[in-house]
C-alpha cells in the first residue's frame, strides 16, 4: 500500500516534468532548495520503501 502512494506521487513528479509545460519546467528548473528537496524525499522514501520490501 505504502509503495502505491509513493509510485503515485513519483508518477505524478514524472507526469509533470513530462507535460513539458512552462510551468512544470519552472518548477523542475527552479533549482531551488525546497523543489530539489520534495523530489529528492518522493524519491528517497520511494527507494527506502522499494529496498525494505
Amino acid at each position: 500500500m505504502i509503495e502505491q502512494i509513493f509510485t503515485g506521487v513519483l508518477n505524478f513528479f514524472n507526469s509533470l516534468i513530462g507535460t513539458g509545460s512552462t510551468a512544470a519546467e519552472g518548477f523542475v528548473n527552479t533549482g531551488s532548495a525546497a523543489a530539489e528537496g520534495v523530489y529528492g524525499t518522493v524519491t528517497g522514501s520511494l527507494g527506502d520503501v522499494v529496498g525494505s520490501l
